[in-house]
């Protein structure tokens, strides 16, 4: 598995609408923009592109759509700042064709962690997110972190 994505992506300013419920929505957010490319293509974002650059496959996937994860949150909820997301906190990751799907992930915003599931298509050739829909659930208590290696701090 890839490491998780630790340092905080430095965000432009979002010209466009941040994600929406669709009106018939389940309880899943369907992303109406997607903020990954843009992300990671600002010059403070060097070190993030250039490590993405040096990943394939899987691992690839993973950290592209853990940039994804965590911009979407932060777009869908101001007060929400993630600075960590870990794809297989609580349970694995899988892969089906160019979606990545992470129904156990869990990401850290001011101290907290919480638990955010996610399907992040790709690209035929896995190198931009595509589609984007997620699910922030609850704060995990802090007596479980350090069963699912979930530091407090960096």
């Amino acid at each position: 598995m890839a490491q998780e994505l630790t340092a905080p992506l430095k965000s432009p300013a979002p010209p466009e609408a941040p994600a929406q419920a669709p009106s018939t929505a389940p309880s899943m957010i369907r992303a109406t923009s997607l903020y990954a490319a843009r992300t990671l293509a600002d010059p403070r974002n060097r070190q993030a592109r250039e490590g993405l650059a040096q990943l394939a496959g899987p691992d690839r996937m993973e950290q592209l759509c853990n940039a994804e994860a965590m911009e979407q949150i932060h777009h869908w909820r101001k007060d929400f700042d993630p600075d960590r997301l870990v794809a297989y906190a609580m349970g694995d990751t899988r892969i089906d064709g160019d979606m990545f799907i992470a129904d156990s992930a869990a990401f850290r915003s001011k101290r907290q962690w919480y638990n955010v599931k996610f399907r992040c298509g790709l690209t035929s050739d896995f190198k931009t997110v595509a589609s984007f829909e997620f699910e922030v659930g609850n704060a995990i208590p802090r007596a479980e972190w350090e069963e699912h290696n979930l530091a407090p701090v960096h």
